[in-house]
């Protein structure tokens, strides 16, 4: 039986798609998770560098995570309104306009097999990888969608092949979940098509944030820019249409969603910042994971960065809403760190007494951890780094360098916003926060020492999946924008305890040791120099693990 939603229809349902794994989140009409399903997934790793996943795969994770929290939930599926995706940006995929099938596995963002292209493309363009900043806010990287897909036209029989017969269709994962095809008979229980008007059509969209990271989409206009295309050779009309993030892009076919509509579109980090209510200019949201993402709303005019930071599009909630634009900067060690202090030198048995043992003392004993495993990125961009420990005496213990390694997370991230204030001429007056280091206190009570500003948490961490459904609940008229900005979630302000003068005198021996830490790789061997051989922006996202960490409170 066809499913009918009603005024009183009262939920939403979030799919948020993730890098290891997929979750579904279903959140009442007053933003409250109701209840939750998770399905982790493996990625393929056939050659070093290269990370893919089976499409098909990442579909049947989040078919998986429908039907466990429509089971866990038991509410009527007339009650729910809409739906919201948040998606693994950057990862790419092709598939066949006649088929549906895939043509080949997904790229994932972190893959660097298109590292030789990216290079040949930098010397196309006169050796300046930022010659299209100005366009698409991006720096020429491996990292980005239009080199994975200018990689899979160069490389790939199938793709090739349906590029010239005009049956070749490319994506983010966002696309991939939303797309229909009428053959796709095997995959009968989650396939997405188009309103009643547009019977018998296919939905091949994507929103504007997950097009912004495809360095394919003009910043400005919001729209696919035929320069850029023709530059990494990649046709026009195997493109998806950019919608807003918040609107109608189709309904669910059939399965256990059958009839309701699909909302709400926003790249993970863009997903975080509007779940945090990041709203307005000046406000900003720090994921602290395996490594950390900033994203800094700058509103509705695109700053270009001249400190290393991305240019991005926030979100665009609704079709005629403006477009609000961001900064973003990463660093690319933290929950990476502390497995490695886990794993290589054993000083953490659990990352649940990280706290534990980071308390047993209320400062560092001097003692500075500059975690530069491959690099320094933003401010610094020095690829000739490495990780340095300084200060250390006799008096030193564990404790101190775990202390050391969560106040060097801050301390980066003060790096990145300081370069966001100067970017954008404003001044940051608090930071929201989410992600798994997020449960440590000392962590955070650090962070809003260093910055001096408030560091404001929420109980409820889920803020990528939440900023998908609030995106599908304004669109379906569930959640009201200007309700929305008035509410003040749960949530915990860690506030500054330290002096200016404590301030100024640590960050001063932060950047002692920064320098301490350069300059040590003098030569670097051909070997590793071919396999990381682009350095800039793109550097601090391509780690070589994803993971999640989980501290306990």
């Amino acid at each position: 039986a066809k499913h009918h939603q009603t005024d009183m229809s009262k939920y939403i349902v979030a799919i948020d798609q993730g890098t290891s794994s997929s979750r579904c989140i279903i959140y009442d009409e007053n933003g409250k998770k109701i209840s939750s399903s998770n399905q982790e997934f493996s990625s393929i790793h056939l050659h070093p560098g290269w990370t893919e996943q089976d499409p098909f795969i990442i579909l049947d994770s989040v078919e998986k995570c429908v039907e466990g929290v429509l089971e866990e939930s038991m509410i009527e599926i007339n009650d729910i309104k809409g739906i919201g995706i948040t998606n693994q940006r950057e990862t790419t995929i092709a598939w066949d306009k006649q088929t549906g099938k895939p043509l080949a596995n997904a790229i994932v963002w972190l893959d660097v097999r298109n590292n030789h292209l990216v290079e040949e493309l930098q010397k196309k363009a006169g050796g300046d990888k930022d010659f299209l900043r100005s366009r698409c806010g991006l720096p020429l990287s491996t990292y980005f969608s239009a080199t994975k897909m200018a990689w899979l036209i160069e490389n790939d029989e199938k793709v090739s092949s349906a590029i010239k017969e005009g049956r070749c269709a490319f994506g983010t994962v966002d696309s991939w979940l939303i797309y229909v095809s009428p053959n796709m008979y095997f995959l009968n229980d989650f396939i997405f098509n188009l309103e009643k008007n547009l019977t018998g059509g296919k939905v091949h969209a994507t929103d504007v944030t997950n097009a912004s990271r495809t360095m394919l989409m003009d910043l400005n206009t919001c729209q696919w820019d035929s320069y850029m295309c023709q530059f990494f050779g990649i046709p026009m009309d195997s493109l998806p249409t950019i919608k807003s993030s918040a609107e109608i892009y189709g309904v669910v076919e059939n399965g256990p969603l059958k009839g309701i509509p699909i909302a709400g579109v926003l790249g993970d980090q863009q997903a975080a910042l509007v779940g945090q209510s990041c709203l307005n200019a000046g406000e900003a949201k720090n994921t602290y994971g395996t490594g950390c993402f900033m994203l800094f709303n700058t509103g509705t005019t695109p700053v270009q960065s001249k400190h290393g930071l991305l240019s991005t599009v926030a979100f665009k909630l609704g079709k005629d809403a403006p477009t609000t634009y961001a900064l973003e900067g990463s660093i690319a060690v933290a929950g990476v760190g502390l497995k490695w202090l886990r794993d290589r030198l054993g000083l953490i048995k659990d990352f649940h007494t990280i706290d534990q043992e980071a308390s047993r003392v209320d400062n560092t004993g001097d003692v500075y951890f500059v975690p530069a495993f491959s690099g320094l990125f933003a401010p610094y961009w020095r690829e000739d780094a490495r990780g340095t420990i300084v200060g250390i005496t006799q008096y030193t213990e564990a404790c101190h360098l775990i202390r050391a390694l969560l106040e060097a997370i801050c301390f980066q991230t003060k790096e990145i916003a300081e370069s966001m204030e100067k970017d954008s001429n404003q001044k940051l007056k608090r930071l929201k926060v989410d992600g798994g280091l997020t449960n440590s206190k000392v962590l955070l009570q650090i962070q809003s020492d260093l910055l001096n500003i408030p560091v404001v948490k929420p109980d409820d961490v889920e803020a990528t999946a939440f900023g998908s459904a609030f995106a599908a609940g304004v669109a379906t008229g569930l959640y009201s924008l200007s309700e929305f900005k008035k509410k003040s979630a749960e949530e915990h302000t860690y506030n500054n305890n330290i002096s200016d003068e404590e301030r100024e005198k640590r960050t001063k021996k932060w950047k002692m040791a920064v320098e301490r830490s350069l300059g040590w790789i003098q030569n670097k061997p051909k070997e590793e120099s071919n396999t990381h051989s682009h350095r800039g922006p793109l550097t601090a996202y391509v780690l070589p693990l994803v993971m999640t960490i989980t501290i306990g409170t």
